[in-house]
């Protein structure tokens, strides 16, 4: 599992100016979707993770494209904040 780019305190701390500057290159990114309005079709959503977590539950006799959705999943979540 790939660790989520930002603490629920870094969340908490992302929206100052000095925060990103001094952030990871994936915390940048994870803030950046973040501040994407919710009807803008390249933001990552919880919606588009739980969409592929059932994705993957159909496809478990395909073994690789399991393991790519299972690397998306692990990916989407590393970008979003925590769950409200």
């Amino acid at each position: 599992m790939i660790p989520p780019a930002l603490t629920p305190k870094e969340w908490e701390a992302a929206k100052t100016a000095c925060f990103v500057r001094t952030g990871t290159l994936a915390s940048v990114i994870a803030i950046a979707n973040d501040e994407l309005p919710d009807d803008d079709p390249r933001k990552i959503t919880w919606a588009m993770y739980d969409a592929l977590c059932d994705v993957k539950g159909s496809s478990e006799s395909d073994v690789e494209a399991s393991e790519i959705v299972d690397q998306l999943i692990d990916v989407l979540a590393s970008y979003l904040p925590p769950r409200p």
